[in-house]
């Protein structure tokens, strides 16, 4: 099935691909429930990235937290209290808490409970009583205004965002759940306009879950006064969630994903943990097909029994056999590289190891980032948050981590 939802036409012209995509989005972006339109195209800039083990990512997420003065947003789709993440993140808090005990915290996650049935927008509170044994969260009497809330659109719209806004100061946008995983994981932290843009993001989740209603006033001002000379335009290209058991294709997150590989000229490396997409895999295809070098980054063996369900897309060594066939009846075989992630002291794949990292790279300069996978979870049904920018330093040290530090084979 051939990708018909978004077609970008870019023979014989010339123009800067950061431009053309915000072009080509623009529609798209502004029907776009899960953020106001006026904070979808943005700015910002990045201080600090990291692939990493998980424990390293949730440090800098702690990092932050303790930071914090005024407020703190935390998403993550699995929350498990009995972690170490957990735990980390949970000793920040009070500490934050123990510094400023007028400080708000907000906290989103998904447990897909049968409680979210029937609720408005699949959304409820979880009451504090619950909060150590299912969040491993405890304050003690210390003054506080603290909510948790949990959201599931049934059956298959799951809250995947995982990211940190700290004072609507900075952002970390993360790979990573709050869970135990021998994983490698990814970390960026931004400041400027685009932090705004993550906390209207989450507001909507807070307040209205996985039904938002449109022409919402803004949750929060943009940064104007954050914004340098080092800041660079940034698009926030997101999916909200979609329980149905049929596609929903049209978002911002998969026209961003299409363009991209659409307007490819020489390279599109992409990582993600799960690959079986539909729409990923004809995109791929296709950019093969014009002579594009692809390099695929996955890791075998990761949730093989559920990606091998029925209408799941299969599991990643299924598909890229299917994918080599395809390609050696169009002879573009050569223009596709599949590396497979190897723990660091391993010498194989080995299951339980893996890469949990998501991003796309275009022509050694478009970078886009967050947490969708390239699956038919991430495409099709879950929540999603991502970023799409232009930064050279960013994709080649992607690339460079992804040769080196990844131990590819």
């Amino acid at each position: 099935m051939i990708a018909t939802f978004l077609v970008v036409d870019v023979k014989g012209k010339k123009f800067a691909c950061m431009q053309l995509v915000v072009d080509a989005l623009r529609p798209i972006l502004a029907n776009d429930t899960t953020i106001d339109s006026k904070l979808a195209i943005t700015s910002g800039r990045i201080s600090h990235y990291f692939v990493g083990h998980i424990h390293d990512v949730v440090r800098i997420c702690c990092k932050e937290i303790e930071k914090a003065r005024s407020e703190i947003l935390i998403t993550s789709s699995y929350w498990e209290g009995a972690s170490l993440s957990a735990f980390m993140l949970s000793r920040s808090l009070r500490r934050t808490v123990r510094n400023n005990g007028n400080i708000v915290i907000k906290i989103v996650v998904d447990n897909g409970s049968r409680e979210n049935i029937g609720k408005k927008g699949n959304l409820v509170t979880i009451d504090k009583h619950k909060w150590k044994k299912e969040l491993g969260l405890f304050f003690d009497d210390m003054l506080q205004d603290v909510q948790v809330k949990s959201v599931h659109v049934p059956l298959l719209g799951t809250m995947h965002a995982k990211f940190l806004v700290v004072d609507n100061k900075r952002v970390v946008i993360s790979s990573n759940n709050v869970q135990d995983r021998p994983n490698a994981e990814m970390a960026v932290t931004m400041e400027g306009r685009v932090v705004s843009s993550f906390r209207d993001i989450f507001m909507r989740l807070f307040h209205y879950g996985g039904k938002v209603p449109k022409n919402l006033p803004l949750f929060s001002e943009s940064n104007e006064q954050h914004e340098t000379e080092e800041d660079v335009q940034i698009l926030m290209v997101s999916r909200g969630m979609y329980g149905g058991l049929f596609h929903d294709v049209v978002c911002p997150q998969n026209c961003a994903w299409w363009t991209l590989m659409s307007i490819a000229k020489k390279s599109i490396t992409i990582c993600s943990p799960t690959f079986n997409a539909e729409h990923a895999i004809d995109g791929v295809i296709e950019a093969c097909k014009r002579k594009v070098s692809v390099r695929l980054i996955l890791t075998k063996n990761f949730n093989d029994k559920k990606e091998a369900l029925p209408f799941q897309g299969g599991t990643n060594t299924v598909v890229v056999q299917k994918m080599k066939r395809r390609l050696r009846k169009a002879k573009a075989e050569e223009y596709l590289v599949v590396e497979w992630y190897i723990g660091a002291k391993e010498t194989e794949p080995r299951k339980g190891v893996h890469s949990h990292v998501k991003f796309m790279i275009v022509d050694g300069e478009m970078v886009m980032f967050g947490n969708g996978n390239m699956d038919t979870q991430s495409w099709y049904h879950s929540m999603e948050v991502n970023v799409l920018l232009k930064d050279t330093n960013l994709a080649k040290y992607l690339n460079n981590v992804a040769t080196m530090n990844f131990s590819m084979s």
